[in-house]
């Protein structure tokens, strides 16, 4: 998938930012958050609020298992409070809190706590969220692909750029590439993807030329760009163009099962472009200025929505697979946080403190802040 394609370059329609934000975000933070609490509801957890963003509520209903749906106004995020929670970061009730249930004679109550399940449990529920998104992701490119079929256009190098890696290792123009890296090449942007995540690894390039197949090691080098979202970022480049005005792309009719195939292996493909990402952040390969936040979001929801309701979905399958993924980090109050604790206490044969957990919680919070003051800085100030 071409990512800076789906964005788009036309003029951005400023009318169209907060309802296409709004679409975008409210369906993957539904999907998410459903992940949680299917899950949890699987495993006996008693749920006190479903929530659809953050704040005061605006609206809601408690249903027959004592459950509060509701919707909050502040239009970022959401949650699952557990019934045992202190507060929407899952940190469990005070000893005291407990202490008091049990004896008012509350076992059976005690039963459906969050934090009184085993730890395979929590650690299941806790990765439900991220597992939601990309399943999510799976579902839109299934349905895509089924809807319209896959793009097959050979990938024919049609320029080389002068002393960039392709030339150096003996691509030539005219050469056709079959695939890269062990994955087929069904169309150029499959190249771009693959090529654009993976700077300084040698990879091994299958090529057609003059009906042989010969294999070479192109290594892309790391280069500046603009990011679908338009913030300054590096990525890898080969430097071969191909000249998609030559012949119109041939569209194979795809079934249910290889669709569903497809879907898996694009998001799989984004879950490893958005790893390498994230790694070269903390290397250092990567600026700040790479970090996209809740305002360059925005203003690519409205500028993707200008071109119609299916590029909007496939952009929402890109968000939710980089959401689902960020949730992933072992940042306390994160997903990832929760489940790193999950693996502390499952080696040390109990869990941390009370105390301690406060205290990651709190520094966990403020590394969310500060990534997100970063953001948007970076929307605002330079990064551009």
């Amino acid at each position: 998938m071409d990512l800076q394609s789906l964005v788009g370059s036309a003029a951005l329609p400023y009318w169209l930012i907060a309802p296409a934000f709004l679409f975008v975000i409210s369906i993957i933070i539904v999907v998410h958050e459903l992940g949680h609490f299917i899950a949890g509801r699987l495993c006996g957890v008693g749920v006190k609020v479903f929530s659809l963003f953050m704040g005061p509520e605006v609206v809601g209903f408690t249903d027959r298992r004592g459950t509060r749906w509701r919707l909050s106004a502040i239009p970022i995020g959401g949650y699952v409070q557990w019934i045992d929670d202190d507060n929407i970061s899952s940190m469990p009730t005070s000893p005291e809190t407990v202490a008091a249930e049990q004896a008012e004679g509350n076992e059976e109550l005690r039963k459906s706590f969050y934090h009184s399940k085993p730890v395979w449990q929590r650690a299941i529920i806790a990765a439900a969220g991220p597992v939601a998104n990309f399943i999510l992701a799976i579902v839109i490119f299934t349905a895509f692909t089924m809807a319209s079929g896959e793009v097959l256009r050979p990938v024919v190098v049609n320029k080389l750029s002068p002393g960039f890696p392709a030339e150096k290792a003996g691509v030539q123009v005219g050469d056709v590439i079959v695939a890269i890296d062990g994955t087929p090449l069904p169309n150029f942007q499959r190249l771009q993807l693959i090529v654009s995540t993976s700077a300084d690894r040698s990879l091994p390039v299958v090529i057609q030329r003059a009906g042989q197949q010969l294999t070479v090691q192109v290594k892309p080098e790391l280069k500046d760009d603009v990011d679908l979202l338009g913030g300054k970022v590096k990525v890898g480049k080969i430097g071969i163009q191909q000249d998609s005005s030559e012949d119109a792309p041939n569209i194979r009719p795809v079934g249910a099962p290889e669709a569903l195939q497809m879907g898996y292996t694009q998001t799989k493909l984004l879950i490893e472009a958005i790893q390498r990402g994230m790694w070269d952040l903390v290397v250092g390969r990567q600026s700040l200025c790479a970090i996209a936040g809740p305002t360059k979001m925005a203003e690519a929801a409205g500028r993707v929505a200008s071109f119609g309701l299916d590029r909007l979905i496939n952009f929402l399958a890109f968000i939710s697979v980089a959401i689902g993924m960020t949730n992933l980090l072992p940042i306390p109050i994160l997903d990832g946080g929760h489940l790193a604790f999950y693996a502390i206490e499952a080696a040390r044969g109990k869990p941390l403190s009370q105390r301690t957990q406060e205290i990651a919680f709190r520094v966990g919070l403020g590394i969310v802040l500060m990534l997100l003051v970063v953001t948007i800085g970076n929307h605002f100030y330079g990064c551009r």
